[in-house]
């Protein structure tokens, strides 16, 4: 007579712990992508692979992480998760692996929008550093402006040339251990023409540096140095009507506050979150 799938189970389970259980091998020739479980292997591999992932950002997030104090409270847990989620014994992991898969899921899309936010923010602070410096620079500059473009040079080659004949101004932000090598890649490249000004600052505990350069736009200057700028990993930045930047100061001063009460938000939900999870779990 056959016992029923439950008491089967119990039976397994009472052995293992009593260690009268050994496993065998019956397959030893038969390639491991033709076993029967090997689908159901994959499975509890990736949800292991998800419950590290989630137990990694609790640490990360300082959540203290409530085990079970011995395996007598363990058993009990399991035993209580199956009660609640109505599941027998045989489908139980089924459940788990599902609710896993979900949470992962949320906390991936919400740190997605987290590293955004504070991508955005570190943006911003990059720019206000320049609007700073550039603003800072502006009685020191001798009255030079930047050119700016007209609506017909496209359309009248006389203009266009003469704007390639005018200042251009570029800046941006880069780390402050790759300042010497982009002056020198600037010198070589304009010939000497270029006044090139640095500005250090401290920023998530790395040290960087915002740049202004100001050259001639002649011979095709601007395009030779934008993608020297760009070959740095750093921001480069327009530079504004030099008459409206503390203005663009004050805006971008506001933009930032927002992104950081939006960022303390989105972090605040995810924490909740995490307690929220790991608190469920240990009082099963």
């Amino acid at each position: 007579m056959t016992a029923p799938k439950d008491d089967a189970w119990k039976v397994i389970e009472t052995l293992g712990h009593a260690d009268l259980v050994q496993f065998l091998n019956m397959t030893e020739n038969v390639e491991i992508t033709r076993l029967i479980y090997q689908d159901r292997i994959k499975i509890c591999e990736e949800t292991d692979r998800r419950i590290l992932f989630l137990l990694n950002t609790c640490r990360e997030y300082l959540i203290k992480i409530n085990k079970p104090t011995d395996p007598a409270m363990f058993s009990r847990n399991l035993n209580s998760i199956e009660a609640e989620k109505k599941k027998s014994h045989d489908l139980l992991f089924d459940a788990i692996e599902s609710e896993v898969r979900d949470c992962e899921s949320f906390v991936c899309t919400q740190r997605e929008t987290i590293d955004e936010i504070k991508s955005n923010i570190d943006k911003l602070q990059d720019y206000l550093e320049v609007i700073k410096f550039i603003n800072s620079m502006a009685g020191s500059l001798g009255g030079a402006r930047p050119a700016v473009a007209s609506g017909d040079a496209e359309s009248n080659p006389a203009a266009e040339q003469m704007m390639d004949n005018t200042l251009k101004f570029v800046a941006g932000t880069i780390k402050m251990d790759e300042m010497e090598r982009m002056k020198r890649m600037l010198f070589r490249i304009t010939r000497g023409k270029a006044l090139t000004h640095f500005n250090s600052f401290m920023q998530d505990e790395v040290e960087k540096v915002a740049y202004l350069v100001i050259f001639s736009g002649a011979g095709g200057n601007q395009d030779r140095v934008q993608k020297i700028c760009d070959s740095f990993l750093g921001q480069r930045f327009e530079v504004p009507d030099m008459g409206g930047l503390n203005n663009i100061l004050k805006e971008t001063e506001i933009k930032i506050n927002k992104s950081r009460s939006l960022y303390e938000t989105s972090v605040g939900q995810l924490k909740d979150y995490l307690y929220e999870m790991n608190n469920s779990s240990s009082t099963h």
